[in-house]
Parts: C-alpha cells; structure tokens; sequence
C-alpha cells in the first residue's frame, strides 16, 4: 500500500467491500480470503466482476520469491482473468457493463506511440514503462478487479470462461509459435505441463510436424490426444539419439532443462525457444560451439503483446483450441495452489 498510494486497494470489513481476494499475506503458499475496496474508477479504467481465473506457476513463484526477493504483501496473483463488466469510466466507450471481457499479464505501459518504439510496432508488452497486472496492483485472484479500460478484451458468448489460462500460458507459447513457424515444419515441444499442451495443439493447428518431448513416458497418450504426432522421451538415449538434428524449431516450456540437450535436436539453422522460466537458482550452463557450428539460434519471450492476444483469440475461437483445466471453487482456491505448489 505503500508503493501505490492513494491508488492502493485498501482492507476493509466483509460489510464494506467491493470484493473478496485470496491474498499471500506473507512469502509462501498459503493464502486468505482478504476483503478489500478499490480506489476510485478512473475516467479510463474497467471493474469486472471476476468469473474465472487461471492459477499460473508464476503465481507461486512470486509468492514465494522464487525469481527475486521483495515483492509487495498481501499479494494478491492472478493475470488469466475473465468476467463480466461492473462498471466503466466516463472515458471509456469500448465497453458497457454486461460485457464479458478478459484480461492477461500486462495492466498498463506508456502508450507514447511517438517517443516509444516498442508502443509504435505493436509490441507493448516490451515497453521499458509497461506494469504488470499483479505485485504491488492486485490481481484476478478476487471477485472483484479493476484496470486500465485499454487492456481488456471483449469476449463472446462461445469462449468458456474456464479457458482464462489463454490469456497468459496460452499467449505465452502462441506468439512465438505464430511468430515462427510456418506449416510443414518440424516441431518439438518440450514439456507437456500448462504451457507444453497448449503449445502441441497451436503448432498442430499449424500445419506443423509435432513432436512431444518429455522426461516422462506417462505423459504421451495425453501428448497425442493433444495433437502430437511423435513423442521422445529425453532420458532415452536411443531415442534421443535417432532424433538429433531432425527438428526446424523447438519450443522449450519447461521450468528446468539442458540447452545443449535440447539444441543438439535441431537441424542446421535450427530455433531453439525458450519459454519456460526456472527458478533464479538455477544455472543454465550450455556449450557454445554446437549453436556456432550449426547457425542456431537461441531466443526466448515471456508472454506476448495486444495484438498477439486479439490474433491468439481469434485463432482459438477458428480452430476451437482451449486448455485442459482442473475447475476449482474460489472458495477452495488453497486447494488450487497446493495443486501448483
């Protein structure tokens, strides 16, 4: 509350409030239910009543200082949300209350499309201003949320809210995905978790050659319900070795991995993606002479700009692709983390 002044959500008695959040009142994993009053809608801002939203590893990773230390308690996570529109600013002419919006990772940046270039190409989600939708701002984890008007986005009746975890884990390997690839590439995909699931139905709705990569051989009935065409398992080393060089790209989102092992996969000229973030601690060590012996490149993102997210909304509703979920009450959300956790 102190980093956001008057702008800070405020406490307050059950009576008194405009929502209920399930806050970290403290680093860990345990959270509370957290009553709370929004400071006052601005001419431009947009407070749903929340309906759904995803539980992201990213979540426990920030309430656990995974990443960094600091960070703003009560945390309040939660940046895969959708709901239904409570009320609007005076400002504000895209929505009206009724609507059913969603939201993802980013709240706000700068939105100079003079003086910012990343604002300028589209690519907001890059700009040196841009804050992010939760820490030390609440997030989804709540019935109620508010934000700046120009980081919603209008849904339709056909989207399930259940499919809130597009709006980060799905953006997060969709815009690499469309960014990249092309159809009739060969594509590996490692890790079949949140990220890895979703990224084997896009690059199959892609026209692309999938392939599940995992550690683990329980994971490839559901990698070809996903829509892969081939699995290897990474700790069989005939597999591993009958595989290397045989992949145009390779999307890694997993929180732990080899860059080498997973680079020697590809063919020359090969794209190695990483999007899955480990934690801080871990040391990334890889040799350098592989990628410069066979022209690879090696490139990563975190989740994705406005723009990515209307044409990842637009392809999901085209080509039906959502996320396998497990639902949970909001009043069971412990449940939820300890699921994460």
């Amino acid at each position: 509350f102190e980093v956001l002044g008057d702008r800070a959500p405020q406490p307050c008695a059950l009576g008194d409030a405009h929502g209920v959040a399930m806050a970290f009142m403290d680093p860990g994993t345990t959270v509370s239910p957290l009553p709370f009053r929004h400071p006052a809608l601005l001419d431009n801002e947009v407070r749903i009543n929340v309906t759904h939203a995803g539980c992201c590893h990213t979540d426990i990773f920030m309430s656990t200082q995974s990443w960094y230390p600091g960070g703003c308690f009560p945390l309040v996570p939660g940046h895969e949300i959708v709901g239904v529109v409570d009320k609007v600013g005076e400002k504000v002419t895209k929505f009206q209350p009724g609507d059913r919006v969603g939201f993802g990772t980013i709240r706000d940046c700068c939105e100079d499309y003079d003086s910012c270039l990343q604002c300028r190409t589209g690519y907001d989600n890059l700009c040196p201003k841009k804050v992010t939708t939760y820490d030390p701002h609440f997030g989804g984890y709540a019935t109620s949320f508010q934000a700046k008007g120009s980081f919603f986005f209008k849904l339709d009746e056909s989207f399930p809210g259940e499919a809130a975890p597009l709006f980060c884990a799905g953006l997060t390997v969709f815009a690499p995905l469309h960014r990249d690839v092309v159809s009739g590439m060969r594509v590996g995909v490692i890790g079949i978790g949140g990220l890895g699931h979703l990224a084997i139905k896009f690059a199959n709705c892609m026209g692309t050659e999938v392939t599940a990569i995992s550690t683990s051989n329980n994971k490839q009935a559901d990698a070809r319900e996903f829509g892969a065409h081939h699995f290897i398992n990474l700790r069989d080393e005939s597999q591993m070795k009958n595989a290397m060089g045989s992949f145009d790209y390779i999307i890694n989102t997993a929180t732990s991995y080899d860059i080498s092992q997973c680079s020697s996969l590809l063919r020359p000229r090969g794209t190695l993606h990483l999007c899955g973030a480990p934690s801080s601690n871990e040391n990334l060590n890889f040799s350098l002479f592989p990628l410069l012996l066979n022209q690879l490149k090696v490139q990563s993102s975190l989740t994705g700009s406005r723009l990515e997210t209307e044409q990842m909304l637009e392809f999901v509703r085209i080509n039906n692709v959502y996320p396998r979920v497990e639902t949970y009450k909001f009043a069971d959300a412990q449940a939820a983390i300890n699921s994460l956790a």
